[in-house]
């Protein structure tokens, strides 16, 4: 693991030392790393509902192709995968 050295006012050092109390978290670099993460995190989900959003819109127009059993089995045989499991 790599350090990284962050400097902050004071009147935030003592904020990120209360939530990261709050937060329930060991440390204050803990606290920093779930932030960043959470960011990270936050960040793909918007981009994975902008995409959703697209293929709804796209099968709305008539593109596309809806996701049925047999696209699942076609999918598979493409790539070599092994049937799916019956439930």
């Amino acid at each position: 693991m790599q350090t990284l050295a962050v400097s902050l006012p004071d009147e935030l050092v003592e904020t990120v030392r209360e939530q990261a109390r709050a937060a329930g978290c060991h440390d204050e670099n803990t606290y920093l790393a779930k932030l960043v993460s959470d960011a990270v995190l936050n960040k793909l989900r918007e981009q994975l509902d902008a995409k959703l959003l697209e293929g709804i819109r796209d099968l709305d127009e008539g593109r596309g192709e809806q996701v049925t059993p047999e696209y699942w089995r076609r999918l598979r045989a493409k790539f070599n995968l092994p049937p799916a499991e019956a439930s």
